[in-house]
């Protein structure tokens, strides 16, 4: 038997073996028609000689890509404080992925980019195999044109189309209800809510949970009290300042993300108040991120890592041909109280 040189090959390992290349292809594949100690053999001896599949041939021969493109939302101005969510669901995609044929690419998304667009150039241009999608409308029409062609994808949020699609979801007007519920049990009454920009479904249904929290005690909703834009540092924090410049300030606010409960309290200690003291701040949080702030904050918790692993899962089982209703999920906030002073 002869040692070679170049990059191994199926031929090269079946001659180092004497084994057929098709023996050889079904042991890397662990073929259950191949006896394990030949699947062992084939292994070591890819392993030995540095074997990897030709990606090129193996994307001609099953006319996929190897890719899944991951399209994230980001609702605030790229050079403001970086938001660790979004980090945090890459890392669970990519140890869904980890040790498959496929490899994610990543682009994030402001409004004011295109998306339909973005979609329609991976998709006709065949760049991807499937999609992971965020920053979900009630009738997204990225959705809908991906229906309509039956392209694999799911969605980080849920829309209110008719067609049922594969989704992975927080339940965001749980979260929204938690934080107030607790907020008003600590005594106080007058609570803002910063939220994402009104068209994201999520901010209705964070929306919701708000005022539905404040009619349980019969306290009359104030839109005064709700300020919907970009979820930046920088932007909260001049939401922050202009609510409590009013006749009536908070004694509480309710905030999206970890990022906007940051800019919430540097909104307040540029007045001289202090956050949990002389006013509460309750965060949506999926990366532990408000338990580092000083004092800690209450925080409604679901963990991002592990959305990005199921957005990865479900993805995988659409490629696999799973029927949509099979891969929708809705993960429950758990309120976790920090510093109750």
């Amino acid at each position: 038997m002869t040692r070679h040189a170049s990059k191994a090959t199926l031929k090269t390992l079946a001659q180092e073996l004497e084994l057929s290349i098709t023996t050889v292809s079904r042991a890397l594949k662990d073929g259950p028609e191949v006896r394990p100690e030949t699947i062992a053999r084939v292994k070591q001896a890819a392993a030995r000689l540095g074997y990897a599949p030709d990606r090129s041939a193996v994307n001609l021969r099953t006319g996929r890509t190897g890719t899944i493109a991951v399209l994230f939302f980001v609702p605030h101005a790229y050079d403001d404080v970086g938001d660790g969510s979004i980090t945090a669901i890459i890392e669970g995609v990519c140890r869904r992925l980890d040790g498959l044929d496929y490899t994610p690419v990543v682009q994030l998304l402001t409004l004011e980019v295109d998306g339909l667009a973005r979609v329609r150039r991976i998709v006709e241009g065949k760049l991807a195999d499937g999609i992971i999608l965020s920053g979900t409308t009630p009738q997204d029409e990225r959705v809908r044109w991906m229906l309509e062609r039956r392209f694999p994808f799911v969605t980080f949020g849920r829309t209110e189309l008719f067609t049922p699609h594969p989704w992975y979801d927080v339940d965001n007007e749980l979260a929204a209800h938690q934080a107030t519920a607790h907020a008003l049990a600590g005594g106080r009454r007058r609570i803002a809510l910063l939220n994402p920009p009104e068209a994201l479904t999520f901010a209705r249904q964070r929306l919701a949970g708000y005022q539905r929290a404040l009619a349980e005690v019969g306290i009359a909703y104030d839109p005064a009290l709700v300020v919907h834009g970009g979820l930046g540092a920088g932007e909260s924090r001049a939401a922050t300042r202009a609510l409590c410049a009013t006749d009536e300030p908070p004694t509480a606010i309710v905030c999206a993300t970890g990022v906007v409960a940051i800019g919430a309290c540097a909104g307040l200690r540029d007045l001289g108040l202090e956050p949990g003291r002389d006013v509460l701040v309750v965060s949506r949080d999926g990366t532990r991120m408000a338990s580092y702030l000083e004092p800690p904050l209450p925080t409604c918790f679901a963990s991002l890592s592990d959305t990005g692993w199921h957005l990865a899962d479900f993805l995988l089982r659409a490629l696999d041909g799973a029927p949509p209703e099979d891969l929708q999920m809705l993960v429950e906030t758990t309120l976790v109280p920090g510093d109750r002073r």
